[in-house]
């Protein structure tokens, strides 16, 4: 079995695959025929002989090639043409839909070992499967909450493509294929927010302005830098997986505004006196709340204290134009509106700098990829002297991502020993571990923790001497 089979089967991790000369020429094929020969050749030895007189090595180049020359000139908002690119690919892949979730579909995408071309054409085949179902039906097709995605031709397009995505990511974004990971991942969340919307189309977002270094002076890359491509492989495959997860988040959300409404309308997320009992965090007329991760339902933006001050509230969720999606279907109408939309990892493009006097996160955090960077950006926006408050559940999902069923939560968050066996606050999966409350005190905050059933609550005070390291999360 050669290694490119072997990756893609699962059975070792696919950063091996960098480390072969097989694994990084799989991004980077040149514009003419090729045959992968190598690579084929391992490959037939790993079958059976009666199998083996089935495949042809040299099927695999002009296959890739023409993905390649097509895909760069196709125009995907031209459904026409995403139809015809998608058919004319898989039928020289020699794939159909119903293979898909078998050995036989598995067998053949490892002997193209054409992994960022079928990443583009699958998805291609996922928008081409769900205008088509619009076509017949004169609308957008319904999708069941306990559906299975191998009951829906579209998804299921998407998730083998996924799984291609994830054997090149190490490479796919610095490659001359017309296809980038957070391109990816962003459309693939617009096709979970459209619900198989007709009107969906390929969005295809700058790549973004080059990182600059060596600049003298203060700028803001000195504490908050621009991505600088692929960070590394458990990053990377996380932020895909989270991307999958939105499938999972859609249909708990779906479920509630649809079937138990009353429950979002009744959404308390922070005791209004409480808030009040904290104005003598500023020494002005107003206390600035950002509350992040709200769901559907907003926060009361602004109410007044019966000992006088007010207290105004910013609601954001990452999810909020999934709300509003699902709100024209259901007709939900959270009393105070939808939160605003925020990525915590980018907090700094929202809001100023020390900017709310408190920031509060209930079961929000864990559902990020980088949750050490998203908390350092939720200080970044905090007031010197203002309080970053957390309330989770303890250790919902710190296990390996398996599928669109664990949704986005990738992360543990739990209350243990620290070295000097001091009570601390830890953030943990199954290939991280993390000292929260040490991490942040080397920054100059200061973080009390404790487990009180069934929620880990953390309160992070940020001192004046506070020293923003984001760069290095």
């Amino acid at each position: 079995m050669s290694i490119v089979e072997s990756c893609w089967l699962g059975t070792i991790q696919p950063e091996l695959c960098c480390t072969s000369p097989e694994g990084r020429a799989l991004c980077f094929p040149a514009d003419q025929d090729f045959t992968f020969s190598a690579c084929c050749a391992d490959y037939l030895k790993s079958l059976e002989p009666e199998v083996q007189g089935t495949i042809t090595c040299e099927s695999s180049g002009p296959t890739c090639s023409w993905i390649f020359r097509n895909a760069q000139i196709l125009d995907t908002s031209n459904m026409a043409a995403v139809h015809q690119f998608c058919w004319a690919g898989l039928n020289r892949a020699g794939v159909y839909a119903e293979m898909m979730h078998t050995p036989a579909f598995d067998r053949r995408l490892a002997h193209l070992s054409c992994f960022p071309g079928m990443a583009f054409l699958l998805s291609m085949c996922a928008i081409a499967e769900s205008s088509s179902s619009c076509e017949s039906t004169g609308s957008a097709p319904k999708t069941s909450m306990h559906s299975m995605h191998s009951e829906d031709p579209a998804l299921s397009f998407f998730m083998v493509a996924f799984k291609a995505l994830a054997m090149v990511s190490h490479c796919i974004d610095a490659s001359d294929w017309p296809l980038t990971v957070a391109e990816f991942s962003a459309n693939f969340q617009l096709f979970v927010e459209h619900g198989h919307s007709c009107g969906f189309q390929w969005m295809q977002p700058r790549r973004g302005l080059p990182y600059v270094s060596g600049v003298s002076g203060q700028t803001l890359h000195d504490e908050v830098p621009s991505h600088r491509g692929i960070q590394n492989h458990a990053e990377v495959h996380m932020r895909i997986n989270w991307a999958m997860g939105a499938w999972d988040n859609r249909m708990y959300w779906e479920e509630k505004m649809r079937r138990k409404p009353e429950q979002l309308l009744n959404m308390k997320h922070k005791d209004p006196q409480e808030l009040c009992s904290l104005m003598t965090m500023t020494t002005g007329p107003e206390l600035r709340v950002l509350i992040l991760g709200t769901g559907p339902v907003a926060a009361q933006p602004h109410f007044q204290c019966p000992h006088g001050g007010s207290i105004s509230t910013t609601s954001c969720d990452a999810f909020s134009r999934l709300y509003r999606e699902l709100a024209k279907e259901s007709q939900f109408r959270p009393p105070y509106g939808f939160p605003e939309y925020c990525d915590v990892e980018e907090l700094w493009q929202f809001f100023p700098k020390n900017y709310f006097h408190v920031v509060f996160v209930s079961n929000a955090l864990d559902h990020t990829v980088h949750p050490i960077r998203g908390l350092k950006l939720l200080l970044w926006v905090l007031h010197p002297d203002g309080k970053l408050l957390l309330r989770h559940f303890r250790n919902v999902h710190p296990e390996r991502w398996m599928s669109l069923s664990d949704g986005q939560h990738q992360w543990g968050f739990d209350v243990d020993l620290g070295p000097s066996g001091e009570q601390s606050f830890f953030i943990w999966n199954h290939l991280h571990r993390w000292n929260v409350t040490q991490v942040l005190e080397e920054d100059g905050a200061t973080t009390t923790s404790a487990f009180l059933k069934p929620f880990v609550e953390v309160e992070v005070r940020k001192t004046t001497s506070f020293k923003h390291s984001v760069r290095h999360t």
